[in-house]
C-alpha cells in the first residue's frame, strides 16, 4: 500500500503531536522522503541584490535547501565574477564576497547557486558602479536616513512600510534617481516621492514602461536645501524577498538609444532620445550575430554610468528621418536584410520607411521594442506600390508584431510603424528587422539549467521552428568543457521536437561553465545557425485558484539579455545509480491509470531507496484535486531495482500529448542525486465509436448489416451504449450496445419501400462507465445513401426488315382485267 505524500510541514505535525499513535520512526521515514523529493536549492533574494565594479561585495543568499551552497555561477562574461563562501559550511542563508572585474560589463545579469546536489533556480544580479548601501528598518520614530550622494540604497520593500531618506542638494543641481526592483524578477511596484524641508511635495514618480514598473528619472532642484525621500511598493505591498536598489547621483537618466543595433565588426553612434546631444560610440566586435547586450553610456562629470539595451546583427542598420510621417515623406532605406530604428517622439507620431520591390520579393518583417526597454508597443502596416494597405499586425501571441509579405508588381513598398495606443515620447523607440524570406530556424531548449554527474546523462528537450528549411540540423556545444557533447548531433528531416541528451565523461572536470546549444541547417551551399533560448524560472508565485502554482510575469518573460541564450552547466561528482525507461511513451485512458516500469542499476556500496516524481502536462500533487492527473511510484530499492509509476486519470483531462520529465532521486554521502529522463504520455478517452464502412448504399426497401467498431483502449473492457437521437425515418434501433469484451456490433438497418431518397447521416454517441465517471465518446456519423431506384427499361422495338440486296427485286403478278 502507497500512503499519500504529506507536505513536511504536516509530517513535522504529526510526529510532534502523535508519536504514540503513529510512531516516531514513521514520520521520520516521511520526512526524509519529503526531504529527498523537496526540489532543487532556490534562491528568493539576495542582500544586496547588486555588486560593485572594481570591488569587492559581501552577498547574503536567501531561499530554501540552500545549506549546500559552495559557489555562485554567474552569466557575465568568462573571468569577470568570483565568488568565495564565508559563511560556515552548513549555513542556512549562505554568504559569498563577489568580486568582479574592473571591465565587467555594468548591467542586469544572471546567477545561481552551486550546491553539492546541484544549480539553483536563477536569480537576478546589478553589477552596478555604484557601492550598495544597506538600509536598515526604520527605527520607532521613523526617523530619515541621512545618506550621501552619489549611492545606491540596498532595501526591502515591507507590507505598508516606507522609507524614508534625506539628502542636501544644491541650486539647480540636477540628480538622476533609478531603481531597480521588478527588473530582479519579482512582483515589486516602486513608487517614489521627494518632499523639500517644509514636507511639501516636489516631485512623485512610478512607473517608466519599458522598465517594468521601475523607475530611471532625472530631476533639477531648483533651491538648495535638505530634501527628503519616501519610497514604497505602490500598492503598500511587501515581501522579504521584494529587495531593490535605489540608485541616486548624477548618472545618464536614457533607457533607450537609436539606432538600438550595431552590424556585427563594425560600430556605430548611438544617440538618446531623452537626452538631446548626447551620443555615444558603440562596437559589436567581438560578438555574434542576434546577440542582445548592454551598451554602458556616461557623460563628462557624471559619477555613474546607466546601461543601455542593445543587439548585434548582421545586416545593415538605417534609422528614421523626419519628417517622415506619410507616405510621400518616408525614409528610403535602400537595402535589405536591414533594422531600421526610430522613436515615435509625440503621441499620435507614425514613421513611414519606403523600400523598392521587385514583383516577387518576399519579406520577413518582425518588431522589436520590449527587449530594448522601450515603452512602445508598436502595430506595424504594409503599403503596395499603390499605396493601399497590404497587411496590419500587432502582436502575434504575446510576442511583438511580426508578419511576412510579398510583392505584387515592381515597385515603392511603404511600411508604417506607429503605437497602437497611438501614445508616443522620448522612450518610444522601435527596432524592426527587415529580411528577405530565406531558410532559417530557431531554437528552444526547455531546460534552462543542467547538472550532470561524471559519465552520466541528463535530458534536454528541444523545440525547432522552422521557416522555409525542412532540412536536416546540425546540433553542437559552444564553451563545454572537456568531454561534454550532446547527442543526437543531427536532427531529423522535418522533425520539430526531440529530447536530446546532454553527456559528461566520466573524467570532466567538477566544477561550473556556460553553454550554448547551437543548430545550423544549410542548403545550397549556404549555412544559417540559431542558438537555443531559455526561459528560467526567477519566482515562484501563485497563479489561479486552480493551484497552478508556478507561472511567468511579463518580467520573467523578458529577462536580461544574457540569461536568454546561455545554459549554465554543474558537474557533480559520478552518480551512485543509473536511471532509464524502457518506453518512451505511455498512454492513460481517461478516468483510468497506467503503469510506467522504470529500471535502475547502482553501485554496490549505494543501498538507499531510490524515488520519483514527475512534473509536465496536467499532472499535479495528489492533494491538488483540481490538477487532471496525479501519480505515486514505488521506490527502487537494492533488492528490487526494477520498479514503476502509476499515472492516474481524474474526471476532467483532455486528450493531448505532454512531455514529461521524471526525476530519479536518491541520497548518497550527504548530497542528493538526481537524473532526468523524458516520455511521453498520451491521455486518450477509453474507446471511439465508429462505423466500419463510413458509407452505406441502399434503394429504398433494401435492408443491410451496420458493422460498429468499439475501439477500447486497454485496460477499458466494459459494455459501451449508443442512443442515437435522429435515424431520419430508417428502421435503425435508436439504443443499442457494444458488450463487455465485443470489439464490434452490427445493427441492422432497413429502408422503407417508400422511403424518399437522399442521403442522412446518422450520429453514433457512445457512452460508457470508465473506471468511477461515466465518458461521453467524441461522436462519429454513419452516412446512409438511400439512392433513387433507376426507371424501368422500355420494351426494345423489333427494327425494319431491310432488302436483301442480294434477292432480284420480284414484283407481284399483275391480275387480268375483268371484262364488263
Amino acid at each position: 500500500m502507497i500512503r499519500p505524500r504529506l507536505s513536511p510541514s504536516v509530517a513535522v505535525a504529526l510526529c510532534l503531536a502523535l508519536p504514540a499513535a503513529f510512531g516516531s520512526d514513521a514520520c521520520r521515514a516521511e520526512a526524509a522522503v519529503e526531504k529527498v523529493l523537496g526540489g532543487q536549492a532556490f534562491v528568493g533574494a539576495l542582500s544586496p541584490a547588486s555588486v560593485v565594479r572594481g570591488a569587492t561585495t559581501r552577498v547574503t543568499l536567501a531561499g530554501t535547501d540552500l545549506e549546500q551552497a559552495f559557489d555562485l555561477w554567474t552569466s557575465t562574461p568568462k573571468g569577470k565574477i568570483q565568488a568565495k563562501q564565508v559563511s560556515p559550511p552548513g549555513a542556512a542563508a549562505p554568504i559569498f564576497d563577489v568580486t568582479v572585474a574592473s571591465d565587467c560589463p555594468l548591467g542586469l545579469f544572471g546567477v545561481r547557486a552551486a550546491t553539492i546536489d546541484g544549480l539553483s533556480n536563477g536569480a537576478i544580479l546589478l553589477v552596478d558602479d555604484l557601492k550598495p548601501q544597506p538600509v536598515a528598518p526604520p527605527d520607532a520614530n521613523g526617523s530619515p536616513l541621512h545618506i550621501t550622494l552619489p549611492t545606491a540604497l540596498a532595501g526591502t520593500f515591507r507590507r505598508t512600510g516606507v522609507d524614508r531618506f534625506q539628502f542636501d542638494a544644491s541650486t539647480n543641481e540636477e540628480l538622476s534617481f533609478e531603481c531597480v526592483a521588478s527588473r530582479f524578477g519579482k512582483d515589486a511596484d516602486p513608487l517614489i516621492r521627494i518632499l523639500d524641508a517644509r514636507g511639501h511635495l516636489v516631485v512623485e514618480y512610478d512607473n517608466d514602461p519599458g522598465l517594468f514598473f521601475d523607475f530611471r528619472f532625472a530631476h533639477k532642484f531648483k533651491a538648495a536645501g535638505t530634501y527628503t525621500i519616501e519610497l514604497a511598493d505602490a500598492r503598500y505591498h511587501g515581501h522579504p524577498e521584494w529587495n531593490y536598489i535605489l540608485r541616486i547621483g548624477r548618472f545618464p537618466a536614457a533607457r533607450v538609444a537609436v539606432p538600438s543595433a550595431v552590424k556585427l565588426e563594425t560600430a556605430a553612434e548611438f544617440k538618446f532620445p531623452e537626452l538631446p546631444g548626447l551620443v555615444s560610440r558603440a562596437t559589436a566586435a567581438g560578438r555574434v550575430a542576434t546577440e542582445s547586450f548592454y551598451h554602458e553610456v556616461r557623460r563628462p562629470g557624471d559619477n555613474a554610468g546607466a546601461w543601455i539595451a542593445a543587439q548585434a546583427v548582421d545586416s545593415d542598420v538605417a534609422a528614421e528621418a523626419e519628417p517622415n510621417d506619410t507616405l510621400e515623406q518616408a525614409t528610403k532605406v535602400a537595402k535589405v536584410p536591414v533594422a531600421v530604428c526610430g522613436v515615435l517622439g509625440v503621441a499620435n507620431d507614425v514613421d513611414y520607411f519606403e523600400f523598392d520591390l521587385k514583383k516577387g520579393d518576399r519579406l520577413a518583417i518582425k518588431a522589436e521594442t520590449m527587449g530594448l526597454d522601450s515603452a512602445a508597443d508598436v502595430e506595424l502596416a504594409m503599403f503596395d506600390a499603390d499605396g493601399k494597405e497590404m497587411q496590419r499586425i500587432d502582436d502575434v501571441l504575446l510576442e511583438e508584431a511580426s508578419f511576412l509579405t510579398s510583392a505584387g508588381k515592381d515597385g515603392k513598398y511603404r511600411l508604417l510603424v506607429h503605437d497602437v495606443t497611438r501614445g508616443g515620447g522620448s522612450g518610444f523607440t522601435y527596432r524592426v528587422d527587415v529580411r528577405p524570406v530565406k531558410p532559417q530556424i530557431e531554437l528552444t531548449a526547455e531546460i534552462a539549467e543542467l547538472t550532470i554527474p561524471q559519465g552520466e546523462t541528463q535530458s534536454m528537450p528541444l523545440l525547432i521552428t522552422r521557416s522555409s528549411y525542412p532540412g536536416p540540423i546540425r546540433l553542437a556545444l559552444v564553451g563545454a568543457p572537456a568531454g561534454v557533447s550532446i547527442e543526437p548531433t543531427v536532427i531529423e528531416e522535418g522533425k520539430l521536437s526531440i529530447w536530446a541528451r546532454v553527456r559528461a565523461a566520466a573524467s570532466t572536470p567538477l566544477g561550473l561553465s556556460t553553454i550554448q546549444i547551437v543548430a545550423t541547417g544549410e542548403l545550397e551551399g549556404a549555412s544559417f545557425s540559431a542558438i537555443a533560448r531559455v526561459r528560467p524560472l526567477i519566482d515562484r508565485q501563485l497563479l489561479n485558484v486552480d493551484l497552478i502554482k508556478y507561472a511567468l510575469r511579463a518580467n520573467q518573460r523578458r529577462l536580461p539579455p544574457s540569461m536568454s541564450d546561455r545554459i549554465p552547466l554543474q558537474i557533480t561528482p559520478p552518480s551512485p545509480f543509473t536511471m532509464e525507461l524502457p518506453e518512451t511513451s505511455i498512454t492513460l485512458v481517461r478516468f483510468l491509470s497506467a503503469d510506467l516500469p522504470i529500471t535502475t542499476t547502482r553501485r554496490p556500496e549505494f543501498q538507499a531507496p531510490i524515488h520519483f516524481k514527475a512534473v509536465g502536462g496536467h499532472i499535479g500533487e495528489e492533494s491538488e484535486i483540481r490538477r487532471q492527473v496525479y501519480t505515486r511510484f514505488v521506490p527502487a530499492t537494492a533488492a528490487k531495482p526494477a520498479t514503476q509509476g502509476t499515472f492516474y486519470s481524474r474526471n476532467l483531462p483532455n486528450e493531448q500529448k505532454d512531455r514529461i520529465d521524471l526525476s530519479a532521486i536518491g541520497e548518497f554521502n550527504g548530497r542528493r542525486v538526481q537524473l532526468i529522463r523524458t516520455f511521453d504520455l498520451e491521455l486518450k478517452a477509453a474507446f471511439d465509436v465508429t462505423p466500419e464502412s463510413p458509407t452505406v448504399s441502399l434503394l429504398p426497401g433494401e435492408s443491410a448489416k451496420v458493422k460498429l467498431l468499439a475501439n477500447r483502449l486497454p485496460p477499458f473492457t466494459g459494455p459501451i451504449t449508443v442512443e442515437v437521437l435522429d435515424t431520419f425515418g430508417l428502421d435503425f434501433p435508436t439504443t443499442f450496445t457494444i458488450p463487455e469484451g465485443k470489439p464490434s456490433i452490427e445493427v441492422d438497418l432497413k429502408v422503407a419501400a417508400d422511403y424518399v431518397p437522399r442521403k442522412v447521416r446518422i450520429r453514433l454517441p457512445g457512452q460508457a462507465l470508465v473506471g468511477k465517471f461515466v465518458e461521453d465518446g467524441r461522436p462519429k456519423d454513419v452516412e446512409i445513401d438511400v439512392k433513387k431506384p433507376e426507371p424501368p427499361k422500355k420494351p426494345e422495338a423489333k427494327p425494319a426488315e431491310k432488302p436483301d440486296a442480294k434477292k432480284p427485286d420480284i414484283k407481284p403478278e399483275a391480275k387480268p382485267a375483268v371484262k364488263k
